[in-house]
């Protein structure tokens, strides 16, 4: 069964580096569902970082929905 994982990245334009990508440790049964987490998560995390950091460092959150294959279980 195909299952989709979502990775988030916190950059930076200024400096034009980027934090390692992490894996937020939610499966979704498809690409909309994580995409649309990835959007909310990503306000979120703008929102937690502040708007005095955002703007010094000029802060933007890459994200992406990763396809795995997740293991059936035996019955």
């Amino acid at each position: 069964m195909i299952k989709y994982i979502l990775i988030m990245q916190i950059c930076s334009s200024l400096s034009g580096q980027c934090e390692a990508p992490k894996t937020m440790g939610i499966q979704f049964n498809d690409h909309y569902h994580c995409a649309i987490s990835g959007y909310s998560i990503a306000g979120s995390m703008m929102k937690e970082l502040g708007d005095q950091r955002v703007n010094d460092e000029l802060i933007n959150i890459r994200f992406g929905c990763r396809r795995i294959m997740e293991k059936e279980e035996d019955v």
